[in-house]
């Protein structure tokens, strides 16, 4: 039966953090986008010897070691430009060294490198483009003189784990409340009195007009009344036609025995 063992994946390439010393004191995390340049190659010197045409023989030379080119997003942050700048200026101040940490899935230290006797060649920020929405991405080439990488040991672990407590026990930058300017109409006004009740009434504003009463209202105006319709006339009576009656049950009661309602008087039935 195969003994068990620690199984070993393989790291996440998004897993990392920088540290560099740009200032005065201890190294500070700072994070990237990519890291890059982590290699470096021994010259090949190839050496004839007479006599021996079957082949060449190669000598190591000189150790090559490629610039450290780090990238990230652009925030407005010039502690890189500022360090190249600096540089340029005179300083010639190098990165006596600088560490990239690959971590593991728990976000764990697993290997670190570290380079030595850092300084700065090369600094470049993104085209500025308006018809793209993309990151502007801030790079520098950071040129060194050794690369050593390692397996992350306990104190590298204890260290990580002492810099995130440092970091959480941080106090958060809080803001103050903004305080909206005051209106001419809320200006400061004399205490109110009390009113029904124990009450305090409502405070009286500078410059505001009083309610007018409901007796010192303007009394609006009465409309004229609408003028009477006249009565109409009776039409008056035709001698000898035979007015007509009101309702049937009227023409019904005055007809003569015999004959039909309406009929006037005196036609033959």
């Amino acid at each position: 039966m195969a003994a068990t063992g620690t199984r070993n994946d393989p790291l996440p390439t998004f897993c990392f953090k920088v540290e560099l010393a740009l200032a005065m004191g201890d190294r500070a995390e700072m994070f990237f986008k990519s890291v890059g340049g982590l290699r470096f190659e021994t010259e090949m010197i190839p050496v004839r010897e007479g006599g021996a045409n079957d082949t060449i023989f190669n000598l190591p030379g000189a150790v090559k070691w490629a610039p450290i080119v780090l990238k990230r997003g652009f925030s407005g942050d010039a502690a890189l430009v500022a360090w190249y700048q600096q540089w340029l200026a005179g300083s010639r101040k190098r990165l006596p060294t600088g560490r990239i940490i690959q971590l593991d899935t728990a976000l764990q230290p697993r290997w670190v490198w570290t380079f030595y006797r850092g300084w700065p060649t090369k600094w470049e920020i993104g085209e500025l483009d308006a018809s793209k929405s993309e990151v502007v991405i801030e790079s520098m080439e950071i040129s060194i003189d050794g690369l050593i990488g390692r397996a992350a040991t306990d104190a590298d672990r204890q260290a990580d784990r002492q810099q995130r407590r440092a970091a959480a026990a941080k106090p958060a930058m809080v803001s103050p409340p903004a305080v909206a300017p005051a209106s001419p109409a809320s200006a400061p006004v004399a205490a109110a009195g009390q009113g029904a009740g124990g009450m305090p009434s409502a405070p009286t504003v500078p410059g505001a007009s009083e309610v007018p009463s409901a007796a010192s209202m303007p009394s609006m105006p009465s409309v004229p009344s609408v003028p009477s319709v006249p009565s109409v006339p009776s039409v008056p009576s035709v001698p000898g036609v035979q007015s007509v009656p009101s309702s049937p049950s009227e023409a019904l009661a005055d007809a003569p025995l015999g004959q039909p309602p309406g009929t006037p008087s005196g036609w033959p039935t």
